[in-house]
């Protein structure tokens, strides 16, 4: 586990929204707000001063890539679709996502934010996932041995993957 994510340190971590839309396969898919190359030094200048991203040096993109499985760690499940086509509601909501990346106003965490509420109508799951990490315990074991965090406001006691459910993920380091 990386250092940011030990030490707790918020601002150094991406956030993503994983949607598994058949409980029969372990295939998910994962979308995601993020600066086209996030390697780039603007971009980690950007992140460490938190200020806008010069169009001329870095954009943002909107990901939409497959996963072979959901993650073991930093994952936790948040709820399932209202919308009957999941993946539809994130395409749409995606499509309209303004790519200016102004990092601690419009990055990351709003687009998990507003995706979640679109999908799910979880308004501002980020704060409660932040809040709650203080608190969290060491959760139920899951595929591999490898132990997640259990949220209250997010664990529910006969957890499964059904159709359109939706989860979040968080990756260290931008």
């Amino acid at each position: 586990m990386s250092a940011s994510y030990s030490l707790g340190l918020w601002d150094l971590q991406h956030f993503m929204v994983v949607l598994r839309t058949d409980p029969a396969r372990t295939q998910a898919l994962v979308f995601d707000f993020q600066p086209v190359n996030p390697e780039d030094g603007g971009a980690a200048l950007a992140v460490l001063s938190r200020s806008q991203i010069p169009a001329m040096v870095v954009s943002g993109v909107v990901r939409r890539r497959t996963l072979r499985r959901i993650p073991d760690r930093r994952c936790w499940f948040v709820g399932h679709c209202s919308d009957g086509d999941a993946v539809d509601a994130a395409d749409r909501f995606s499509e309209h996502w303004p790519t200016g990346l102004v990092v601690g106003e419009h990055d990351c965490r709003d687009y998990t934010n507003g995706l979640v509420e679109v999908l799910t109508g979880e308004k501002r799951v980020l704060e409660t996932l932040r809040s709650g990490s203080s608190t969290a315990s060491a959760g139920r074991r899951r595929r591999g041995g490898s132990a997640s965090l259990s949220f209250p406001s997010f664990s529910r006691p006969s957890f499964s993957w059904r159709t359109s459910s939706v989860a979040l993920s968080v990756l260290c380091g931008y």
